[in-house]
C-alpha cells in the first residue's frame, strides 16, 4: 500500500527503528497529506537510511532524544526535507562504513570560527578531526520550491522556467525568493518575467494537452565558479585548532547536472568546485564575514579557505564519492587520517583526490 500520509510515514519509520517507535510521533504531529518530494522518499528504500541513522546516532553517536525527534519531524516537512534527509543518509553512510563518531559537538570560542562558540555536527573518535554535513546539490530543487510557490499564486495556470541550472544557491535565495512579491503580479497579468542576475525567464500559460518544454543548461565549471562561496556559508564552524571536514551528500535525483554523468560532468563540476575553494580562495583577501556574519570580525576568506581541510561529496543515492584533501590547509586531513577513520577498509567507490599534482 502507498504511503501518502505523515502518520502512515512515521509507523513506516517506527517499524525500521525501535528509537523512532519510541519517539510517539503520531500523537504529538497532526497528521497530513505528504508533498510530493516526502511522498516519493516515503515510497522507496531511503527511509531504511534514515531509520539506519537515528539508530547509530542514539545509540553510538550521543545524540539526544530531543534532538533525534527534531530530525525526524524535519524530514518529513517539504521545506526541511532534502537538507535533513542528505544530512541523516550521510550519518547512515558512516555508519555502514564502520566510521565512528560523536554528534552535536560543543565547541568554544577559541576552538571554532564562531566568537562565542558553537556546535558542530560531529568529531572522528578515530582521529583528532571534525566535520560538518550540509546538503548540495539543491539548485534544481530551490527551482522546484520556486515554482511551486508561483503556482500558488496562479493555480489556474502552468509556470515553467527556463534557463541555467549552475548559479549560485545564495543567488537563488536572493533573486528568486527574495522577489516573490515583485514577480508574482506580473505573472498574473500574464507578463514573462526575466531575473537577469539567473539568466531565468519565467513564462505562465494556460493548461494544454501539448507537451511543455522547459530549458536548463549546465557547465560543470561555470557551477564551480558560481558557487566558489558557497562552503563559507557555515564558516563560523570551521576548527582553528584540529583538521576540519566538510561534508556533502547529495541525493542526485534532485539536480539535473548531478544525476547524470556524461563525460564525467559531476566528477569535473565537484573537482572544480574543490579546487577553487582550496586554491583560488587561498589568497582571497575579502571580509569573511560578507559571506557568515556569525564568523570573528577582522577574518579573511583566505582565513576560513586555510582552515577546510576536506571537502567529502556523498551521492546517497548510489552510495559513491569523492574526497578532496586541502593541500594548502592549516591542519592537513592526509590519506592516514582517511585510512584510519574508515578502519582500514577504504568504501568501494569512494575516490580520494589530494591535488599532488595540480596545486599552483
Amino acid at each position: 500500500m502507498s504511503i501518502t500520509t505523515t502518520h502512515q510515514l512515521f509507523m513506516a519509520l517506527s517499524a525500521l527503528s525501535p528509537t523512532i517507535g519510541a519517539m510517539n510521533l503520531i500523537s504529538a504531529v497532526p497528521d497530513a497529506d505528504l508533498e510530493p518530494s516526502v511522498r516519493n522518499f516515503a515510497n522507496s528504500a531511503d527511509i531504511q537510511k534514515v531509520a539506519g541513522a537515528i539508530e547509530a546516532l542514539t545509540a553510538k553517536a550521543g545524540l539526544s532524544m530531543p534532538d533525534a525527534t527534531d530530525q525526524v519531524k524535519n524530514v518529513v516537512q517539504e521545506r526541511h526535507f532534502y537538507g535533513t534527509f542528505c544530512e541523516l543518509a550521510a550519518y547512515d553512510w558512516f555508519a555502514r562504513n564502520g566510521v565512528e563518531f560523536n554528534a552535536q559537538v560543543n565547541l568554544g570560542r577559541a576552538d571554532v570560527l564562531n566568537p562565542r562558540g558553537c556546535a558542530i555536527d560531529g568529531e572522528f573518535t578515530a582521529v583528532n578531526a571534525y566535520f560538518d554535513i550540509k546538503g548540495f546539490g539543491m539548485q534544481a530543487y530551490l527551482m522546484k520550491l520556486f515554482r511551486e510557490a508561483l503556482r500558488a499564486s496562479v493555480p489556474d495556470l502552468f509556470v515553467t522556467i527556463d534557463g541555467p541550472m549552475d548559479v549560485g544557491i545564495k543567488d537563488i535565495e536572493t533573486y528568486a525568493f527574495g522577489q516573490l512579491s515583485r514577480t508574482i503580479p506580473s505573472l498574473k497579468q500574464g507578463a514573462i518575467v526575466k531575473i537577469a542576475q539567473l539568466g531565468w525567464t519565467i513564462r505562465v500559460q494556460a493548461p494544454t494537452k501539448r507537451i511543455i518544454m522547459s530549458e536548463h543548461t549546465d557547465d560543470p565549471y561555470v557551477f564551480a565558479e558560481n558557487n566558489r562561496y558557497y562552503t563559507l556559508k557555515t564558516s563560523r564552524q570551521f576548527t582553528r585548532n584540529a583538521p576540519f571536514v566538510m561534508v556533502f551528500p547529495y541525493a542526485a535525483r534532485f539536480n539535473n547536472m548531478l544525476s547524470l554523468n556524461p563525460f564525467e560532468g559531476t566528477d569535473i563540476a565537484l573537482r572544480a568546485l574543490a579546487r577553487r575553494t582550496f586554491l583560488q580562495l587561498h589568497s582571497d583577501t575579502s571580509s569573511l564575514s560578507a559571506y557568515d556574519k556569525q564568523t570573528a570580525p577582522g577574518l579573511t576568506v583566505a582565513d576560513a579557505s586555510k582552515l577546510l581541510s576536506a571537502m567529502l561529496f556523498v551521492n546517497v543515492d548510489k552510495d559513491d564519492g569523492w574526497l578532496f584533501l586541502n593541500p594548502r590547509a592549516t591542519h592537513k586531513f592526509t590519506k592516514n587520517h582517511v585510512e584510519h577513520i574508515f578502519d582500514f577498509t577504504i568504501p568501494v567507490g569512494l575516490g580520494i583526490d589530494d591535488f599532488r599534482n595540480d596545486d599552483y
